[in-house]
């Protein structure tokens, strides 16, 4: 009976240790799987954190070119917007140009008339020019019983310029035609080759002055105005021969004259050119009291 009970006791408690051997061995294998799943189902999570950083990437970028391609639109909006307002505007600007060219048209017509009439005007003084280069008559045998009457009309009007504030020669000159006259002299008066007074505001004074002096004391006078140059050919101006020259200063002088008041009546202009030098000489300063103007004084 011991016997027995021994080898079934034995039998037993091999079973038992063969069944806690399995179940040991069955449950390190759950383990195990456990384990790989986490590590498959952690490497998955990283993975879709992964993807969903590059499609927020891609979205923000898909954000942003849509940005732009709003902008873009509406500048080419505004740019189609600015051609129809082109286009809208295209009749008037046919309108103007037609308009401009029609000006131009009366325009160069105008110029040729104008230049026509310079023509004229350049022939008819070139003849004047011609006749009055002619050598004067000889000069009557001249009476100086008004001398004493022309010395006091020079003191009169030196006293009187020198009142209105004017430091310009009066002197008594023997005019072209052989005549004893008082005479304010420009001297030094315009640069070589022109007939601007514009840089000599001390002369230009001096003949308003003197038109103010006329006015007042000697109502009516007659004026005759010589302009003159130096010796030197005319080579840049745009005047024909001294001659002219010295006759557009006269008719600068007279302008003056006559817009401070005298009328137009008044005054008369020669171009005397080289041929009455006041000095002799071909110096710079000889050269400069040359170009000058003369105004003769006549009082009635």
């Amino acid at each position: 009976m011991s016997s027995v009970w021994t080898v079934t006791s034995r039998s037993m408690v091999l079973g038992l240790l063969s069944v806690g051997l399995v179940a040991v061995s069955l449950g390190g294998c759950a383990r195990n799987r456990a384990q790989d799943r986490s590590k498959i189902l952690s490497a998955e999570v990283s993975d879709l954190r992964q993807k969903n950083t590059m499609t927020e990437g891609q979205l923000q970028g898909a954000l942003s070119a849509q940005d732009r391609a709003a902008v873009e639109l509406q500048a080419r909006n505004s740019e189609v917007a600015r051609l129809n307002q082109q286009v809208l505007a295209l009749p008037d600007a046919q309108a103007r140009a037609a308009q401009a060219e029609q000006s131009l048209s009366q325009y160069q017509a105008s110029l040729a008339q104008h230049q026509t009439e310079l023509q004229r005007i350049q022939v008819q003084n070139a003849r004047l020019l011609a006749e009055r280069s002619k050598p004067a008559p000889a000069a009557p045998t001249m009476q100086f019983k008004d001398s004493a009457a022309v010395d006091a009309l020079r003191r009169d009007v030196a006293d009187r310029m020198t009142r209105a504030g004017v430091d310009a020669p009066v002197e008594v000159r023997t005019t072209r035609a052989g005549q004893r006259k008082v005479a304010i002299v420009l001297q030094d008066a315009y640069p070589s080759g022109s007939d601007s007074l514009a840089k000599n505001p001390k002369a230009v004074e001096a003949v308003a002055r003197l038109s103010q002096v006329l006015q007042e004391s000697y109502p009516g006078s007659k004026i005759h105005v010589e302009g003159h140059t130096d010796s030197d050919p005319i080579r840049r101006s745009p005047w024909p021969s001294n001659d002219a020259l010295g006759l557009a200063r006269a008719e600068t002088v007279k302008k003056l004259l006559v817009h401070s008041g005298l009328s137009e009546g008044q005054v008369e202009t020669e171009g005397v050119g080289a041929r009455n030098p006041l000095a002799k000489g071909a110096t710079g300063r000889a050269k400069a009291q040359n170009r000058r103007v003369e105004i003769y004084i006549s009082p009635r």
